[in-house]
């Protein structure tokens, strides 16, 4: 999966507020990753990340040399998840037990299932549980009535599910804030995961930025483009 995608489903696995505050979630537990695994583990980790997540895993790629000389870190999980706490600025130990679910399920699924046991064999048995035991919740696997599963986000990706509710703020948020779009006559309709656009638009280029922009939003099955284009002279 791409970056983008990557980050919106550590945003919506963990609660946080845009993908800016879930970069700094990832890059906290990358950190506490990296501090605890020896330095090969860490560059088979990065050689299956995105060119923008590979260059956030190696940000500290000095001090991790540096750790590989001496030894990795000695951390237990309440130090683990302290250390995430700290560095992405979050409330509470519980918040950082959140995020770092969220970004340890999106992981598992970017890499290969050799590297996550490779990964999990370099962890100390109660970090190596919660590794283990990071599974997707329930409604993410068995989609209860009125919700919806994407499976069109990226051949590695586990569905995510949302309430159309969900959905339409989304995209009627992006579409409010792209410069390319007059959000003023454009409604936003969701039904089971199935975006409609109804409205008008003024080019063709609003037109097809209006359906981009809604195709891309995590969760999304489809897209009926139905605005009008009414060209002004």
């Amino acid at each position: 999966m791409q970056t983008e995608e990557f980050l919106k489903k550590v945003r919506v696995r963990s609660g946080l507020a845009d993908n800016e505050k879930a970069k700094q979630a990832v890059d906290a537990v990358f950190g506490a990753l990296r501090a605890r695994i020896s330095h090969e583990g860490g560059d088979n980790i990065a050689s299956q990340l995105p060119k923008e997540l590979r260059e956030l895993w190696e940000s500290g790629i000095v001090e991790h040399v540096a750790r590989s000389l001496t030894g990795v870190e000695r951390m237990n999980l309440n130090e683990f998840l302290a250390r995430v706490q700290n560095t992405a600025h979050l409330a509470d130990i519980n918040e950082a037990e959140v995020v770092t679910r969220a970004v340890f399920i999106t992981l598992k699924e970017q890499i290969t299932p050799g590297a996550q046991v490779g990964l999990a064999h370099q962890l100390p048995e109660d970090i190596r549980t919660f590794w283990n035991q990071s599974m997707p919740p329930e409604e993410e696997r068995l989609p209860p009535e009125g919700r919806y599963g994407s499976e069109e986000i990226g051949p590695s990706a586990v569905s995510v599910f949302r309430t159309d509710e969900q959905l339409a703020e989304e995209i009627e948020e992006l579409l409010e804030e792209s410069d390319d779009v007059d959000t003023e006559e454009i409604d936003v309709y969701v039904q089971q995961g199935e975006v409609t656009l109804r409205g008008v638009v003024r080019t063709s280029e609003a037109w097809e930025a209006a359906g981009r922009i809604a195709s891309r939003v995590l969760g999304v099955t489809n897209v009926k483009n139905e605005l009008t284009i009414i060209e002004t002279l």
